[in-house]
């Protein structure tokens, strides 16, 4: 899409937008049919704001505005009801998690007691005040929260997922949309166990052996790792006569105390795996009867990375 910059000149206060407004990356900010007043124009505008450059002029009038070509007419905002947040559909965006990268945490956010939900991104902390995390993005556009709505929240750090509860804090648009949650009360931060090893986030070249006799070659990198098995991206594809359970092998390298130690053993194919954001495909392995010295070197490989990125959750603290 062609993005053109829109200025205070053509927004028509007081009346719906004939047009979305959008971000720099073409993300709704405000959709077309609803108003925007010069306050909240003047907060999005620091972030930039812009437009379909292909938007055709309006065709038009109604009592609600000006309906531009293709639009469909504009309806009153329905008032907002003090109870729960609005929400513009049932059908939500980012329901698969985000790829977890080094100093990258999420957390996944529900509306109060639902399974519907969203990933939004944990920025930091006030300890002891707040959590700060991206604001929740629905259907591409900014979901609609205010302050003492409650949430529920799940996030995954090592082998557990951590669950609480917890209110808005503050809703701020500067200099980038975000909220302050409450801090939860350590009491009530439940935690499960969901792995027996630890995993860790990673870029290692590697190559995977497939075929009779695993002669044939496909080359990859490994994106996480424990010392069970590991999930790689690979630069090729793999066919109908490599499905799920098949045996394969990987090879790749760990640093361990400055050394390059090389990890070569046989795996099973567990799954297939893939992201909207990247066209690459990604497996999961899972390591059989991994001989001793190569399970020392993952785990002192793995426990020196997580000492080094502290992966401590910030509300468990």
């Amino acid at each position: 899409m062609r993005l053109k910059a829109v200025t205070p000149e053509d927004i028509p206060f007081g009346r719906v937008l004939p047009f979305a407004l959008l971000d720099a990356d073409a993300n709704i900010l405000i959709a077309a049919g609803q108003s925007v007043t010069p306050e909240q124009f003047a907060v999005l505008e620091t972030f930039g704001v812009f437009r379909d450059a292909d938007w055709e002029p309006p065709l038009e009038t109604t009592e609600h505005g000006t309906i531009g070509a293709g639009l469909p007419a504009p309806h009153p905002i329905t008032p907002y009801d003090g109870r729960t947040p609005q929400r513009q559909s049932d059908t939500r965006a980012n329901k698969q998690p985000p790829k977890q990268s080094d100093g990258i945490q999420y957390l996944r956010m529900n509306f109060l007691g639902s399974e519907e939900g969203f990933f939004v991104r944990l920025y930091g902390m006030v300890p002891g005040q707040s959590l700060i995390i991206s604001a929740p993005i629905e259907n591409g556009q900014l979901l609609f929260v205010k302050e003492g709505d409650l949430f529920d929240f799940k996030g995954f750090y090592s082998r557990a997922i951590y669950s609480f509860s917890a209110a808005v804090r503050q809703v701020c648009f500067q200099p980038f949309p975000y909220l302050h949650i409450n801090w939860p009360e350590p009491s009530r931060v439940s935690k499960q166990i969901v792995r027996q090893t630890r995993r860790i986030d990673i870029s290692l070249p590697c190559t995977l052996y497939i075929g009779p006799a695993l002669k044939k070659t496909i080359n990859g990198v490994v994106r996480n790792l424990s010392t069970g098995g590991l999930e790689i991206e690979l630069f090729g594809h793999l066919d109908d006569t490599t499905p799920a359970g098949s045996q394969v092998k990987v090879a790749f390298r760990v640093p361990v105390h400055g050394q390059k130690f090389m990890i070569e053993h046989e795996a099973k194919l567990v799954g297939k795996r893939t992201y909207e954001d990247e066209p690459a495909e990604r497996y999961g392995l899972s390591f059989e009867n991994l001989p001793y010295d190569m399970l020392l070197a993952l785990h002192g490989y793995i426990q020196e990375t997580l000492l080094n990125r502290l992966e401590t959750p910030l509300f468990a603290v």
